[in-house]
């Protein structure tokens, strides 16, 4: 399946990427392949994904420890203009990943704590501490 969707990834649409990302990173065997071709898709339909593919990408993408700063990059500048979108957990698991990959720009990190403050009455135990770990990290 990873080969065809390689070939195919200039047909995945957000949710596609999102949730191909997350099966990749469920997934118990790392196809590299497959990440780059899902992660330079995502990065072109940057401005398409929605709050909870944009988070979960990025959960993915941390989970996976990706490291390319030309995937990377598009997602820290998008933080800024998203984020607020986010419901708790998105948000939360946005914190941890970017704090994870160590890809948290000024402005990103502001955006991120503006959000997380408007929504912290909201969030759950996990999603509480993970904000708190990433803001720490």
């Amino acid at each position: 399946l990873g080969a065809v969707v390689v070939t195919r990834s200039h047909e995945l649409n957000p949710q596609d990427v999102a949730n191909t990302l997350w099966a990749v990173a469920a997934l118990p065997l790392r196809d590299e392949v497959l990440l780059q071709a899902t992660c330079k898709r995502a990065s072109t339909l940057m401005r398409s994904l929605k709050a909870q593919e944009f988070a979960s990408s990025l959960w993915a993408m941390a989970s996976l420890s990706v490291v390319d700063d030309k995937v990377l990059e598009p997602f820290t500048v998008r933080t800024s203009y998203i984020i607020h979108e986010c419901r708790p957990l998105s948000l939360a698991n946005a914190a941890w990943a970017l704090a994870r990959l160590k890809a948290c720009s000024p402005t990103a990190m502001r955006a991120l704590a503006s959000a997380a403050s408007a929504k912290a009455e909201h969030f759950d135990a996990q999603a509480l501490a993970n904000c708190m770990w990433g803001f720490a990290t």
